[in-house]
This record gives C-alpha cells, structure tokens and sequence, in this order.
C-alpha cells in the first residue's frame, strides 16, 4: 500500500502543467480554504478491498446484508483507522499534503487551481467540495471536510443545571428562557448550544480535561468529571453543571447495537459498518411515522407514543419498545436492536452558529 501511494506523490512533483485564467475572487478564495480528505480514486481497485470483503465475511453480517463494496468504502474504513490522505489549504497560497504520511508542504495559486511543489504543478479541477488532483492515469479526488463531520453520530444529551460564576455566585437558571444545552459525540467533539450561539469544546476522557476556546487563537483546558448521568466542568470557583437529559423521542437515530436469534451478538459487524458510513439509520415523525433504512431494504413503522408499542406497516404485530433519553430499544423473540440519537439537519444547521461568529 505505502509503495503504491509514494509513487502517487512521486508522480504528483514531477507532474507539470499550466494554465491561465482569470484572478480567484475573495469568495471563491474562501470556498476553497479549508482541509480536504480523500474520497475517492474512480476506476482504481487499490489494494486491500479483497481483504475488506474477507473480513466482513468473517464477521457474518445480518442476514439480508447486500452492499457492493467499493473504493470510497476502503478509503472512509482506512481512514478510521489512521490511515488517511489530506490536503489543507490557507489563505496565504501553502498547502499541506499527506498522503498517508507522505507528503509535505506545497502551493497552491488560487487563479490558475495549481497545485505546486518543488517547481513542478498539476492542474486541479474543484466543483462543489470536491478538488480532484489529475496524476498521470490516476485521480485523486478530495471533498472539503464538515466542520461538523465530527459531530455527525450518535450522541449523550445535558442540559445545564447548575452555573457558578467566577464570583462563586449562583445563576438563578429559571430567569433564563432556554437552558444552555451539551451534545457530546463518540470520541469527545462536543457543541454548547445557548442563546447567543455555539461554542465547540473537546473532552479528553485520558486527561478529563475540556478544551474550550477562549477566543480565536486562544484554547484552555477545564477539568471535568463524569459520573451517573451528570457532567461538571470546574475552574477555581466557577462551575457549569450538566445533567443527562432527553432531546426527545423525535427526530433521527442510527443502530448501535444489534442482536438476532441466529447470528447472535452483531455489535463488531455494526463498528465495522460504521466506519464505512453504513450504519442503519430510521426517523421518527412527530405523527410517530417512520421509516427504517435496514441493510438494504426499506421498513415502514408506526410508533404508538400512547401505548409504547410500533409496528410494522405489514404486520399486524405490535412490539413494545423502551425510550429513555435519546436512547431506543426493540426486542421480540431474542432479536433486538437499540438505537441511538443522531444530529437532525436542524441540529447541525444550529451547530455551524458559533459564538462571536458575526463579531467585527
């Protein structure tokens, strides 16, 4: 695998072309700032897919799972891994290019979409996100990265109940209209959302600190502790108390735990899933309508919030199911399968408001 992508890069500095058009805009320069991920190479087979697929066998997947593996899949699993392709563009034109650890620093002129190092170029194409690098018979292509792709999966939900400022004083939270409210993703990426905005924070549950940005340039690292549902992050007398909380049963979820009566326990097959993008996932209407996306195939359901009970749109049987905070669990039969709360396009839309956004 190293050997091939090391040719990539010995290809990509020894590649040369040029063009001319016309000078990039101060808002097409800003589009194409930021960090790209690779996402694909069309018409490659790169090694390893062979394994990927001998290794999902192994895992026995769901009966009913029909996916054609392809090299997007491979690439979103290796980079899961660690194993990942960048590209990182600032304003000033340098660039920052790692193909899976190979790489370094490079130009890229804006005007003419080149991508340059060591006074050899390759001409870029960008549309929509995505910036593909041409190298001889192969292309690289790269998506510009969410600035919320960590805060896209399931998630725990709080809601502050207690605040001590840096005065030791007490906010009276009842003189509030809406409560400051915590989501806090698989990995540590968390948002608080409050009135004013959104401040991204980042938990180390090795250190238990949280990193929260003070200003632009500026982050400070807060001790917190984690313990029956309640979360507090503590600074000599200031204190913000989070506790679990229910963001309601309403909205979209993903799989995170599956057990069926032939096949047993599935949770290793669902990781692997995940990393390649390919979790079950079902919304909940507020009418209770749903619709369940299941290893291919597609199931209507219908939840009763009255009775606690769903069913299926072609079956006359009512399973009961269990909800508590973001948290949704089904089971008939020795099967089974818990969901869990995942950001609506509302959420996500409210996340990217971060605070002193619109400042100066």
């Amino acid at each position: 695998m190293k050997k091939i992508l090391s040719i990539f890069l010995a290809a990509l500095l020894m590649f040369s072309l040029s063009t001319g058009v016309l000078a990039a805009d101060e808002d097409e320069i800003e589009e194409l700032v930021g960090r790209y991920t690779l996402c694909d190479m069309p018409g490659q087979q790169i090694p390893g897919m062979d394994s990927l697929t001998q290794m999902l066998d192994e895992l026995e997947l769901p009966e009913g799972f029909n996916v054609e593996f392809d090299t997007p899949m491979l690439i979103r699993l290796m980079s899961a891994m660690g194993m990942s392709a960048t590209l990182e563009i600032r304003e000033d034109g340098t660039a920052d290019l790692d193909l899976f650890g190979s790489g370094g620093e490079v130009e890229f002129d804006f005007d003419t979409l080149t991508l340059t190092a060591n006074g050899n170029s390759i001409q870029c194409t960008y549309e929509d996100g995505a910036l593909t690098l041409p190298i001889e018979d192969v292309e690289l292509v790269f998506m510009k990265e969410d600035p919320n792709a960590g805060r896209q999966g399931v998630y725990d939900y709080y809601l502050l109940d207690k605040f001590v400022d840096d005065d030791g004083e007490e906010m009276d939270l009842d003189s509030l209209d809406v409560l400051p409210a915590l989501y806090v993703f698989e990995g540590g990426d968390a948002i608080m959302t409050s009135v004013s905005g959104c401040l991204p924070i980042t938990f180390d549950y090795g250190k238990m600190t949280a990193l929260v940005p003070v200003d632009d340039e500026e982050e400070e690292e807060i001790p917190f502790t984690l313990e029956d549902g309640i979360l507090t992050m503590t600074e000599e007398e200031a204190m913000l108390l989070f506790r679990a909380a229910d963001p309601g049963i309403v909205g979209p979820y993903a799989m995170t735990a599956l057990v069926t009566e032939d096949q047993g326990d599935q949770t290793e097959a669902l990781s692997v899933l995940s990393l390649m993008g390919l979790l079950p996932t079902f919304t909940i209407e507020e009418n209770g309508d749903a619709r369940l996306e299941l290893f291919g195939t597609t199931m209507e359901l219908l939840f009763d919030f009255d009775t606690v009970t769903v069913t299926a749109e072609e079956e006359d049987e009512e399973l009961d199911y269990t909800y508590e905070n973001g948290t949704l669990h089904i089971e008939e039969n020795g099967n089974s399968m818990t969901f869990r709360r995942i950001p609506s396009e509302e959420e996500l839309a409210l996340f990217s408001v971060m605070v002193g956004a619109d400042e100066g």
